[in-house]
């Protein structure tokens, strides 16, 4: 914990604005994932980018509920919060003009490095939470993401 005062008893904390950093920074490579992503394919981007939104709803939630509870002002914890939404989308920009004149076997190890840390994050944060809880919804949602994952191969 970062606190913004030198005596021991301190009540105010940086945890807000340093994980506002750390989801920037988040947010910045999953842009790029995003545009690695659409110069591969339409599709392929298409699929990527809706999986990262809805990935975003929870970060911009994460970072203004951290700002809020450090005391931060509501209405500027939400345009912290836009602040933080805006890097994905420049990221991307930035990805997808980067890779536009690099060579197919670095966009194929760029794209193998996005997949791998999805694939990294599922097997072990969500799996292993999965199985601690027991709970047959967790089973179905899990077989239901795996399921909508099969259904995109046919359409990228």
């Amino acid at each position: 914990m970062i606190h913004a005062c030198r005596e021991e008893t301190c009540d105010k904390h940086l945890m807000g604005r340093m994980s506002l950093i750390g989801l920037t920074f988040h947010s910045l490579i999953d842009g790029a994932v995003i545009g690695v992503a659409f110069q591969a394919g339409f599709a392929l981007g298409l699929a990527t980018a809706i999986a990262i939104i809805f990935h975003k709803v929870a970060d911009g939630s994460c970072a203004y509920a951290l700002m809020v509870c450090d005391d931060e002002a509501s209405a500027k914890a939400l345009g912290f919060s836009s602040l933080m939404a805006l890097a994905t989308p420049v990221g991307a920009v930035l990805a997808y003009l980067f890779t536009q004149r690099v060579a197919g076997d670095l966009l194929d190890g760029l794209l193998a490095a996005a997949a791998g840390s999805f694939i990294y994050i599922g097997a072990s944060d969500l799996l292993p939470a999965t199985h601690k809880s027991g709970n047959f919804l967790n089973i179905i949602l899990f077989l239901a993401g795996a399921g909508f994952i099969l259904v995109l191969t046919k359409f990228i």
